[in-house]
């Protein structure tokens, strides 16, 4: 957009003075090429204090007034965002503990992000992925399958369902759906990493073409026709559930979701045991990896918000 500055508080006043319509533009065909460095990887409540307040995500959804929300999820998000999608079936095949651990250590959680907590965050995070539940005999699929989880609580899934769990909390009308389609062209590209990945949606709802070879078949056809179902009954009602989706309302007991795929389904307590290892991981250690900051930065801000 023509700042040459690498201030922080520079580029935020030239951001400033520009119109929303210029940054949308450059955002839509402007692209990170490189996808390794941490704040790229980064995701989730960033409290800035020019534009927050100073305050947390906890205080603003305590402040808003409650309003029904249609929230959702790829159930894989992260899988493309591992650098392995379209890679040879032989590169595919190659993937191993090795290649998650080194990610975990020099770009998830390298000391130089988390601190002097480094060394226990990383094996925290790499006991649970790598070995929970690991078969006797681990193969590339399920290092990519794990991989890609991993991938998806950073960026994205830890943080909307805990904002979600709070939006519940204040009283708010929340129907939860999990994306899990993905054409057949484009799964296989990474057939270890089955599900809904980011972006999935937007083949279907905007007409973009995200990735080659993504088709509109018969399957995409009926997901297209719920997916528009499901917001135009909630616009007009404020319930997006309809005699075909049957969409359960959202609770902190059962936590149903609306599973997308050509054959809707209703599944209780998604990813249940990974959101509890969160949980107790970051009760452990003083930087928040899922927030990307210490527990004193959550509350009064770090470097970054100036």
């Amino acid at each position: 957009m023509g700042c040459t500055s690498t201030n922080l508080l520079e580029i935020k006043a030239f951001l400033k003075n520009q119109t929303w319509q210029d940054i949308m533009n450059v955002s839509s065909t402007q692209f990170v090429t490189t996808k390794g460095p941490p704040n790229y990887l980064g995701w989730g409540p960033r409290n800035d204090h020019d534009f927050f307040d100073g305050k947390t995500v906890e205080q603003l959804i305590r402040e808003a007034p409650p309003k029904p929300l249609v929230a959702g999820l790829m159930s894989l998000e992260g899988a493309g965002f591992i650098g392995l999608s379209g890679k040879s079936a032989a590169v595919q095949a190659a993937y191993s503990a090795e290649n998650v651990t080194a990610t975990i250590r020099n770009t998830y959680a390298p000391q130089s992000v988390v601190g002097p907590e480094y060394e226990a965050i990383q094996n925290d995070i790499i006991n649970y992925f790598l070995h929970f539940n690991a078969p006797p005999n681990p193969d590339s699929s399920f290092y990519i399958r794990r991989h890609a989880e991993l991938q998806s609580d950073l960026m994205f899934n830890q943080q909307v369902l805990y904002e979600t769990d709070l939006k519940v909390l204040r009283g708010w009308p929340v129907y939860f759906y999990v994306w899990d389609h993905l054409s057949a062209p484009v799964q296989a590209t990474l057939p270890a990493a089955k599900g809904g990945w980011h972006t999935a949606e937007i083949y279907y709802v905007l007409d973009q073409l995200i990735r080659a070879g993504d088709v509109l078949g018969p399957d995409e056809i009926k997901i297209q026709n719920y997916y528009a179902d499901i917001f135009a009954q909630f616009a007009y009602t404020g319930n997006p559930r309809t005699p075909e989706n049957h969409f359960p309302r959202y609770n902190l007991i059962t936590r149903r979701s609306l599973w997308i795929d050509p054959t809707l389904s209703i599944r209780w307590q998604w990813i249940s045991e990974r959101r509890f290892f969160w949980a107790q991981h970051v009760n452990k250690f003083n930087f928040n990896i899922l927030r990307g900051r210490t527990r004193s930065e959550i509350i009064n801000g770090s470097p970054l918000d100036n």
